[in-house]
């Protein structure tokens, strides 16, 4: 999966992030311009994730 640096929501801002002391819970708050199907295989599917979660170190392989 291929983003253009100038279109990726990371370049907007605007995000969110959530964790609770009282649960093993993490709420990630962002908008995305890709169908929401497409964006939940993103934080869910391995092959996905690598490519933009946690780049550098440690690393996601």
């Amino acid at each position: 999966m291929d983003i253009d640096p100038d279109t990726r929501p990371a370049a907007a801002g605007g995000a969110a992030l959530e964790t609770r002391a009282d649960s093993p819970v993490l709420i990630v708050r962002r908008s995305f311009r890709a169908p929401r199907e497409l964006v939940w295989r993103c934080y869910t599917d391995p092959a996905h994730l690598v490519h933009f979660w946690g780049r550098g170190v440690p690393p996601t392989r």
